[in-house]
Parts: structure tokens; C-alpha cells; sequence
């Protein structure tokens, strides 16, 4: 008997176990995703793809209008086929005006570019959170790059995020770069 009401006891004060201990917030699990969207780069694909795509475009506005000389505006949605694996990617984590940012300022596939020109990899090592006001996160990150030949580099980050009311990153400042 007295086992069994051990049992119990032991069986209880595991459930409690697990909601004693503090969890993320939804705004910081949404910040760390999209963060670890952002600077981590595994493969190189999505950026092949987009070379080829936007190469093969180019090869074919310069077929349809030979004569025409300078700058040429890309359609809305030739673009958004384009960037279709960008803007999949991103959705999850933010609102249109961040994602339209990130892609004005380039910063969407800026280390996946860079991934690609240097053939190494680039790894989210640690992303610290914390709350400065209601919606509005401040983050450190450390980002590791790896080469072929086995060498890493680490470089540290930093930046202000702000979540809008439905919790999607509305806002992105970077306050100190991770440049490679």
C-alpha cells in the first residue's frame, strides 16, 4: 500500500515538473523563429533556384523587347513567383510590411547569397531575448560560419524586433551587424 501511494505521489510531482519550469513567450518563440529564418543557412537551394529563376527572366524580357535599352521594372507577380521560397519561408513569423522590408533592403537572403558565394554554411549558436516594452524585443545572436575546409568563424548580432497586435514581427532593426 505504502508503494502505491508513493507511486502516486512520485507520478504527480513528475506532471508538476514541466510547468514549474518557465517557458518561452509566444513573441520570443515568434522572434527566435524568424531570427533563426534569417541567419541560418544549411543549403544553398532556395538561392540556386532564385539565380536561375531571375537569370532566366532577364534572358527572356531581353528576347521579348530586344531594342529597349535601360532598366527594365520587374512585374509584381513575376516577383512574387521569384521570391515564392523567401516569402513561404517568412510568412509564419511576419507581417507584410516586414517582409516587404526585408526585401527592399535586401536582408531577406542576404546570408543565403553569401552562403552561396563563399560555399559555406552559416549556424544560429545562441539568440538571446528580452522585453523592452510591450510588443518590443531586444536580441543578441551569435552566428557561426563554417567553411568547406572545416574552420568556423563566430560574430555576434544585435537588433530590435517589434511584434504587431496579432504577434507577427511588424518591425526589424538591426543595431549591430553580423558581417562576415
Amino acid at each position: 500500500m505504502k508503494k502505491v501511494v508513493l507511486c502516486i505521489i512520485l507520478f504527480f510531482v513528475f506532471l508538476l515538473i514541466p510547468s514549474c519550469q518557465s517557458n518561452k513567450s509566444v513573441g520570443e518563440k515568434t522572434i527566435e523563429g524568424f531570427l533563426l529564418e534569417l541567419y541560418q543557412v544549411d543549403n544553398t537551394e532556395d538561392y540556386q533556384e532564385l539565380n536561375e529563376k531571375h537569370s532566366q527572366y532577364l534572358q527572356e524580357i531581353s528576347n521579348s523587347m530586344p531594342r529597349q535599352a535601360g532598366m527594365q521594372t520587374m512585374d509584381p507577380e513575376d516577383f512574387a513567383e521569384l521570391f515564392k521560397p523567401y516569402s513561404a519561408k517568412f510568412k509564419k513569423y511576419c507581417s507584410e510590411a516586414a517582409l516587404q522590408e526585408l526585401f527592399s533592403n535586401r536582408y531577406i537572403m542576404k546570408y543565403d547569397q553569401l552562403a552561396w558565394e563563399e560555399e559555406c554554411q552559416f549556424y544560429v549558436r545562441d539568440v538571446k531575448i528580452s522585453q523592452d516594452q510591450d510588443r518590443q524585443y531586444s536580441y543578441t545572436i551569435e552566428v557561426e560560419k563554417r567553411l568547406k575546409d572545416g574552420s568556423t568563424q563566430a560574430k555576434n548580432g544585435e537588433g530590435i524586433v517589434q511584434l504587431d497586435e496579432e504577434g507577427y514581427v511588424n518591425r526589424f532593426i538591426i543595431t549591430k551587424r553580423v558581417d562576415f
